[in-house]
C-alpha cells in the first residue's frame, strides 16, 4: 500500500498525484464517494445523498480504490482515519457504523 496523507480533507486527495512524492488524484466526486465510504454508507445510499445512479457510485467507488490500491471498505476506513477524517474539533474520534454485507 502506498504512504497515507496525513492532512484531514479531501483537498489533499485531489494533490495526491503519481508524481514524486508517492501520491495519485483524485476527482473531487472520487473524493466525495471514497469519504462516504469510509463513513460506511453503502453504494444506494450515497447514489440518494449525491443524487447519482447507483452504477455511477460504483465506477466513482471502483476508480478511487483502484487509484489508491485499496481492496475493501475496511481499508478505505483506515486510508480515511489515517488522513484525519474522523477527528472533530474536541479531539474525539468518530467511528462510524459499517453496514454489514
Amino acid at each position: 500500500m502506498r504512504n497515507l496523507p496525513t492532512a484531514p480533507d479531501a483537498a489533499l486527495l485531489r494533490n495526491y498525484d503519481t508524481k514524486p512524492g508517492g501520491y495519485v488524484q483524485l476527482s473531487d466526486r472520487e473524493a466525495s464517494v471514497l469519504r462516504m465510504v469510509a463513513e460506511g454508507y453503502c453504494n444506494k445510499e450515497i447514489a440518494a445523498g449525491l443524487e447519482l445512479s447507483t452504477k455511477t457510485v460504483e465506477t466513482y467507488r471502483a476508480r478511487a480504490f483502484l487509484k489508491l490500491d485499496l481492496r475493501s471498505r475496511v481499508q478505505a476506513f483506515r486510508y480515511a482515519q489515517a488522513a484525519g477524517w474522523f477527528s472533530n474539533s474536541a479531539g474525539v474520534e468518530v467511528v462510524p457504523a459499517f453496514d454489514t454485507p
